[in-house]
C-alpha cells in the first residue's frame, strides 16, 4: 500500500508539472506569391540560397534552434521569417511553457527549395479555465461509515481540501489492550461499542486525459473504536483504534458540470477505507 501510494503521488507530481504541446494548425505549404527569399537571398558556406518558411505561431518568444538556421530569425506580420538550408528535415521550435515541438518537413511531402517561400501554422495549447469542485463524498470500511465534503480547484493542476466525519461525538477515558485489560485489570464493560470517525486532508489535483482526474492528499485524523464500561463512560479500544498520518489517492471524472470520484484513504498505512462522491465542477 505505501509503494502505491508514493508511485501514484510521484505520478501526480510529474503529471502536474508536464508542458502542454504544440499542434499544427496548416501544413507546411508553397507561397507562390511571397517573395521574401528572392528579395532578401541569404546564403550558406557553400553559396547555396536559403528557403524561406514562415512560422505563424501566437508567442513572441519562439525559438528555432536548428544548425540549418541561416541567420538571424525575424518577426514580421504576426510570424517568424525563418531562413533556412534547402537540404533541412525537421525544423524544431521552442515556445515558453510548451515541450519542445519538430516538425518533420520530409513525412510532410514538401521539398524545400531555394529562393522559394513557405509558410507553416502552429498552434499553442488552448487556455483552461480554473474550475471550482465542489464533492460531497461518503466513506466506508470495517463496519463503519463517513460522510465528507471536498472543496478545491482546478486547471491543469490544481488543490483540494477534504473533510469527513461520522458525527459521532462520545468522549472516552482511558484505553484497553486487545483483552479489554485497562493496567492489567478487567473493567466491567456493558458489551456496546461506538465508533468514531474524522479526518482532514489537503492534496493536489492533476488533469491527466480529458475528462479524467487524478488527486492525491495527506492530512490527520482519527478512527477510535470504544467500549462501554458499567459506569457510562467509554474506552478505547486500541486493537482497532487509529490515530495520525492520513493519506489518500483517487479518481474524478468530469461529465458537463458533474462530477464522479472514487478512491482510497488510510490512516497511518493501518486503517483503510474507500471514498465516492458526486458533485459540480464548474
Amino acid at each position: 500500500m505505501k509503494k502505491l501510494l508514493f508511485v501514484v503521488a510521484f505520478m501526480l507530481i510529474t503529471l502536474g508539472i508536464r508542458a502542454q504541446e504544440l499542434t499544427v494548425k496548416s501544413e507546411l505549404a508553397l507561397e507562390p506569391t511571397a517573395m521574401a527569399a528572392k528579395i532578401h537571398p541569404r546564403y550558406d558556406l557553400d553559396g547555396n540560397a536559403a528557403a524561406v518558411i514562415l512560422v505563424d505561431v501566437a508567442s513572441d518568444k519562439a525559438k528555432f534552434p536548428t544548425s540549418w538556421k541561416l541567420g538571424e530569425v525575424e518577426r514580421k506580420g504576426g510570424h517568424y521569417v525563418v531562413y533556412v538550408a534547402p537540404g533541412i528535415k525537421k525544423l524544431p521550435v521552442e515556445v515558453d511553457g510548451c515541450l519542445p515541438f519538430e516538425y518533420d518537413i520530409k513525412a510532410s511531402g514538401v521539398k524545400l527549395e531555394s529562393f522559394r517561400t513557405y509558410s507553416l501554422r502552429l498552434l499553442l495549447p488552448a487556455k483552461e479555465r480554473t474550475r471550482a469542485i465542489i464533492m460531497p463524498q461518503y466513506s466506508f470500511g470495517k463496519n463503519q461509515g463517513a460522510y465528507g465534503l471536498m472543496v478545491g480547484f482546478v486547471k491543469k493542476h490544481g488543490a483540494f481540501l477534504r473533510a469527513k466525519s461520522d458525527f459521532s461525538f462520545i468522549s472516552t477515558h482511558g484505553a484497553c489492550d486487545e483483552n479489554g485489560l485497562i493496567d492489567g485489570h478487567m473493567p466491567w464493560y456493558t458489551g456496546k461499542s461506538a465508533k468514531k470517525r474524522w479526518a482532514v486532508t489537503a492534496g493536489y489535483v492533476a488533469r491527466v486525459a480529458k475528462p479524467l482526474y487524478l488527486y492525491g492528499g495527506v492530512g490527520y485524523g482519527q478512527r477510535v473504536l470504544a467500549w462501554e464500561r458499567q459506569d457510562g463512560s467509554y474506552v478505547e479500544y486500541q486493537e482497532n483504534t487509529y490515530k495520525g498520518i492520513e493519506a489518500e489517492l483517487g479518481v474524478m471524472g468530469r461529465f458537463g458540470i458533474f462530477a464522479l470520484s472514487a478512491g482510497v484513504q488510510t490512516n497511518s498505512f493501518k486503517y483503510m477505507e474507500f471514498n465516492v462522491g458526486v458533485g459540480v465542477m464548474f
